[in-house]
């Protein structure tokens, strides 16, 4: 399996969702998505139907929706905890 130390991220998430069936999984939810760089990484790796992301900072989720693959996520402000 390769890790991020030999590979670019994108490559390892790409290898680590095939080689687990990731693949299969229809409706992601990203937790703690900050800037929505891992949102993307599953978006564009493992072509889900869904993705939800939530994030405390308001800040965070707004920088998200500005990246161009925003339109196939749905990212709210959330607490995972409350």
């Amino acid at each position: 399996m390769p890790t991020s130390a030999s590979w670019p991220a994108g490559a390892v998430a790409q290898a680590r969702c095939s080689s687990t069936g990731l693949r299969r999984l229809r409706c992601w939810l990203d937790v703690g998505c900050g800037t929505g760089s891992f949102t993307e990484l599953i978006v564009e790796t493992c072509s889900p139907a869904s993705v939800f992301a939530i994030d405390q900072e308001r800040a965070q989720i707004d920088h998200a929706r500005n990246w161009p693959m925003a339109s196939r996520a749905h990212f709210r402000v959330g607490d995972a905890q409350a």
